[in-house]
Parts: C-alpha cells; sequence; structure tokens
C-alpha cells in the first residue's frame, strides 16, 4: 500500500466515519446533559452562548444563535422558567431586557459537566505539547468551517417543506 493510499484512506474514514461519529455523539451528550439539567438540548446550546459571550439584548442572542426573535423569547422563557437566567431591563434603554446568566445554578451544570471535563483533562495529558497544539489549530480551524458553512447555508434560505416521503408540498 502506497503512502497516498494509506492517507486517502485515513481521510476518508476522518470524513465518511470518525468525524459523523463524533459529531452524533457531541449531539447525544448534550441531549442527556441538557436533561439532567431540565432543559432541551437547544436551550442548553443557548446558554452556553450566554455563558460564553456574556449578558447581552433578546435581539443579540437571537443574531448570535440564528434564530428569530420570537424564538429566542421562547428560549429565554424557559430558561428563566428552569433558573437559569434572569431579565434586566437595560440601563441605557429602559424598552430593552438585558438577559444575563443566573451563575447561583451553574453549580448544578458543573455537576453535569465535570466527569467529562475530567475524562478530557485525563485524555489530553497523554499528548505533547506540539500535539495539543496541533488539536487547537484542527478544532479551530474546523469551527471557522463550520462558522462558514453555516453562514453559507442560512443565507439559501429556506428550503420548501417537504412531506413524509421527502416531496415538496403544493
Amino acid at each position: 500500500m502506497s503512502n497516498q493510499t494509506s492517507r486517502d484512506e485515513l481521510i476518508a474514514r476522518i470524513r465518511e466515519r470518525v468525524a459523523r461519529d463524533w459529531a452524533h455523539m457531541a449531539v447525544q451528550f448534550t441531549e442527556a446533559a441538557a436533561a439532567q439539567l431540565g432543559l432541551n438540548a437547544s436551550d442548553l446550546r443557548y446558554l452556553n452562548v450566554l455563558v460564553r459571550e456574556g449578558p447581552m439584548t433578546a435581539g443579540k442572542l437571537a443574531e448570535a444563535t440564528g434564530l428569530t426573535t420570537g424564538a429566542i423569547t421562547g428560549v429565554v422563557d424557559r430558561l428563566e422558567e428552569a433558573g437559569f437566567v434572569v431579565r434586566e431591563q437595560d440601563p441605557q434603554d429602559r424598552r430593552r431586557v438585558i438577559v444575563r446568566v443566573n451563575f447561583a445554578r451553574m453549580p448544578e451544570a458543573g455537576r453535569v459537566f465535570a466527569p467529562s471535563q475530567q475524562a478530557w483533562s485525563q485524555m489530553l495529558s497523554r499528548y505533547t505539547d506540539a500535539e495539543l497544539k496541533f488539536i487547537v489549530e484542527f478544532l479551530s480551524e474546523s469551527t471557522r468551517i463550520l462558522q462558514e458553512e453555516t453562514a453559507r447555508l442560512r443565507s439559501a434560505g429556506e428550503r420548501p417543506a417537504t412531506g413524509r416521503r421527502g416531496r415538496r408540498k403544493a
């Protein structure tokens, strides 16, 4: 087997199986973690945006997630009901509301995620600094590609609704 064939096979394995398996398990894990917190997976993802980016208006959260402002209102309602966020009046514009993470609930989330974070730490401890730099580069570049492709798909507009067998509804 030549070097190129081996390389081609590795690339195919990554694209056709390994990356898909990883993405599938990431979704499965998110759903299971969300259920432990009394949330759905989508709401947990949007809570993560607030944790990562900080307080923002519902409009900014809609922009950050690609949802409509109406859909974000439902997300914020559910997160607020579960105690993970609070709404506060914007001090610069009393007509606007700022959505903030309620960090008093975060220890519960920490308990849900701690075992997986520990497993990740153990796995990463086996790699050299050079390998860790490569992993950072790979994941960063993968994220950039996904951001670009998400924007491309969103800018392409909505697909027509289809029936159960994939046929377009009349």
